[in-house]
């Protein structure tokens, strides 16, 4: 008879004091009893340390480790090496799940040939509402290449059916621990990025399933999550590791662009402000947009708050309004963020949409349609713009 398949999940915890009880109860309540839970305190300074404390005296499933700061990709390798499960996922632990997420990976998901799954859609939760992330367009088992077309759909900017965070998967823990191994503890941003690439060129059997129940929460803070120059340098190395790995591989082409639209989005949601200007003509990557046009963004978030930041810099753009559906209110500069309805009073030539989801991009773009906005008045980020070379430029900086 069959051994049940083990899955343990991996939680590293940094100063979540607000959300950490709710995230651990989520996990202990799963209905799929066979799971070990490992909490890993990151150096917390809040009560963080206590909580993970309190719930591994109440549940013998769970290991705690405490462990000085050295960020997630420290904790998450720490935790590895405590990792008995066949499978190993993660949690983050302002997150939570719902009570038969494990339940059905395993029964959907794990049939013993799969080296990873994707858990496809999950649930963004916002301030009073919530909003559904990428869904694959099909499931079941899949070749490299197909991955990783869902990861960058590369006729669409930026368009992804699955989503290439470690909480949206579960892998076999040697290829979990193999390609953790590779990526550098100083990696703050990309760490997911880096570890899907690499993790689905070590996998021969990867299998897509449906699954919405992982909850993402919104914390409220920076509305500005840039990087700074020594980080972009590690995203860098990051690139260059992934395609070292294409290369030895000798990959589909088709990988390499793949590649380079996963990280042109990274870039664009926590590079600099001047990404948008590493081309001359044009405002990047919205190809319609010339020099010397005037802009209205639409976004306020980390795509759109770096654009009317640069705009604001540029003597080759004027930027003539900040509009969002949600988050209004918010100031660079001279420019503060309006309600949807402000469009109308706006002169410009272009509604820059600066949001990297394709789909919800589209989505803007169809609403503003209605409101009567000329459809060529309506910029969307061009797939045309992003080529593996131009991107390089931009990580190079």
């Amino acid at each position: 008879m069959m051994k049940p398949i083990s899955v343990s999940i991996i939680v590293p915890v940094y100063n979540v004091e607000e959300y950490l009880d709710k995230c651990i109860r989520s996990i202990c309540e799963q209905t799929y009893q066979n799971i070990e839970i490992i909490l890993v305190d990151d150096g917390s300074i809040d009560g963080s340390s206590g909580i993970c404390d309190k719930w591994a005296s109440l549940d013998k499933r769970i290991i705690c480790i405490h462990t000085p700061n050295g960020g997630r990709v420290c904790a998450r390798k720490i935790g590895a090496t405590y990792a008995h499960g066949d499978y190993i996922t993660t949690v983050d632990g302002d997150d939570w799940i719902e009570p038969d997420r494990v339940e059905n990976l395993v029964s959907n998901g794990l049939t013993g040939q799969e080296d990873m799954v994707f858990l496809s859609g999950w649930i963004k939760e916002y301030p009073g509402r919530q909003e559904l992330g990428e869904i694959a367009p099909k499931f079941g088992l899949f070749s490299k290449s197909t991955i990783c077309g869902m990861l960058s759909d590369t006729d669409k900017c930026f368009k992804r059916s699955i989503n290439p965070s470690m909480c949206c998967m579960a892998v076999r823990r040697e290829i979990f621990l193999e390609a953790l191994s590779e990526i550098d503890n100083r990696i703050q941003m990309g760490d997911d990025v880096t570890f899907t690439w690499l993790a689905i060129l070590k996998s021969e059997h990867i299998r897509i399933i449906e699954d919405n129940r992982y909850h993402y929460v919104q914390r409220s803070g920076s509305i500005n999550h840039t990087l700074s120059p020594n980080d972009i340098e590690l995203i860098r190395l990051s690139y260059e590791q992934v395609k070292d790995t294409l290369i030895r591989k000798n990959a589909e082409e088709s990988m390499f662009l793949q590649m380079a639209f996963t990280y042109s989005r990274l870039l664009a949601s926590v590079g600099d402000k001047s990404y948008f200007g590493c081309e001359e003509e044009y405002l990047f990557p919205y190809i319609s947009i010339k020099r010397g046009s005037s802009v209205v963004v639409y976004g306020a978030g980390d795509v759109g708050s770096k654009l009317v930041t640069f705009l604001q810099e540029s003597n080759s753009y004027c930027c003539t309004g900040w509009i969002d559906k949600y988050a209004f209110g918010r100031a660079i500069g001279e420019i503060v963020s309006e309600d949807i309805d402000a469009i109308e009073g706006k002169k410009y030539d272009y509604i820059a949409i600066a949001v990297v989801s394709a789909d919800t991009a589209i989505s803007i773009k169809s609403e503003l349609i209605k409101r009567g906005i000329a459809s060529d008045k309506i910029a969307l980020m061009s797939p045309d713009a992003i080529s593996i070379e131009v991107t390089e430029r931009c990580l190079r900086g």
